[in-house]
């Protein structure tokens, strides 16, 4: 697009030229007015008309609106359909202005391309404003079904996985106007082993979140999420009590995509097509996702130091520095016997024992 537009405004010559496009739906029209000065596009300006009652008049009226209230006229004004009756519009601008201006659509290559952009930007515009419209709408639905007292625009969702009790990571995703927001998900690891205690976990996990928004004075979540049932909310809701800190919070469990809230026995069950439930089930996959792919990398972190360990003359600091620069078995097995000595804590004897060790 950057290079469509840098042709067009090589084609163009030393004119002073507006080029206005239009995109109209429902009730509401998007205008781009494009603006070339001595043969430069020095700018563009977007407008939104609401309400729109008579869209045969709607060029028209704009025109009349935004011309009548600008500092400086341009010699032409290009527009992507003709308009009935330009005459009262000529007049209006010539009294106020002194000057005539040219309204009309264009006729050669570059007036028509950049009409063709304008049309386009103003496209672009109203899509982008009905997208926003069509966000707010989800969470209205959303804050309505969960009976919130404030429109749920950042939503934060917990998730804990472990391996057999080992390993234990917890994943926060951010989900701000029902899109994720990635730079702010965060990764914990959540120490102790032994049989997996989730309910502990989230408590650990959700305090110390909210520990450090409430030390630092950062704004909390309208939301919080957590992946799982009553145990897991009722958890959550533990941290915040602990805490003093009031943030609404439900849990949404896998089987039935019930909703569990805390001091409520009854669940609630959306239908699947609400876009509600879905805003809900995005926070909760994204973070199933982003904590199971934490879990994963240490869980091949771990294999390779215990492979590691095996070869006589590896302990922890060495085969972390292993680990640090090759990062899987695989690439060290790739690597020559001088790479590996390269590596301060190695040195060449050593490097020889990997070597030899992972080419038996």
């Amino acid at each position: 697009e950057n290079i469509k537009e840098q042709q067009i405004v090589e084609l163009s010559n030393r004119h002073n030229n507006d080029y206005v496009g239009y995109y109209t739906d429902f009730n509401s029209t998007a205008f781009s007015v494009i603006k070339q000065r001595e043969g430069k596009i020095i700018g563009k300006h977007n407008f939104i008309v609401s309400n729109v009652i008579d869209f045969t008049a709607v060029l028209e009226d704009f025109l009349g609106s935004y011309y009548l209230n600008i500092a400086e006229l341009p010699d032409k004004i290009f527009i992507q359909t003709e308009i009935e009756d330009v005459t009262p519009l000529y007049e209006a601008l010539l009294k106020k202005y002194g000057k005539s201006v040219l309204i009309l659509v264009p006729f050669n290559l570059a007036d028509k391309n950049l009409t063709r952009l304008s049309i386009k930007n103003a496209e672009i515009l109203f899509q982008e404003k009905q997208y926003k419209i069509d966000k707010i709408h989800i969470l209205r639905e959303l804050q309505k079904v969960l009976k919130l007292n404030k429109l749920p625009r950042t939503i934060e969702c917990f998730d804990i996985a472990t391996l057999n009790g080992k390993f234990n990571t917890a994943s926060l995703v951010s989900i701000v106007d029902g899109k994720p927001n990635k730079s702010g998900y965060r990764q914990f690891n959540v120490e102790g082993e032994g049989y997996p205690d989730d309910y502990a976990m989230m408590i650990e996990v959700v305090g110390r979140r909210y520990q450090r928004l409430k030390n630092e004075s950062l704004p909390l979540p309208d939301l919080i999420v957590v992946d799982g049932g009553k145990g897991q909310v009722k958890s959550a809701k533990t941290a915040l009590d602990i805490l003093d800190i009031q943030i609404p919070i439900i849990g949404l469990a896998k089987k039935n995509e019930e909703i569990f809230f805390p001091n409520i026995r009854k669940s609630l069950i959306l239908p699947r097509d609400s876009k509600a439930l879905k805003v809900i089930q995005l926070a909760r996959d994204e973070a199933h996702r982003f904590s199971n792919t934490r879990l994963g990398g240490r869980y091949r972190k771990s294999a390779l130091a215990t492979e590691l360990l095996k070869i006589e003359g590896i302990g922890d600091k060495k085969s972390t520095a292993l680990i640090k620069e090759f990062k899987s078995l695989k690439k060290i097995k790739s690597v020559s016997i001088e790479e590996i000595a390269n590596i301060k804590e190695i040195g060449s004897s050593l490097a020889k024992k990997i070597y030899d060790y992972l080419h038996k």
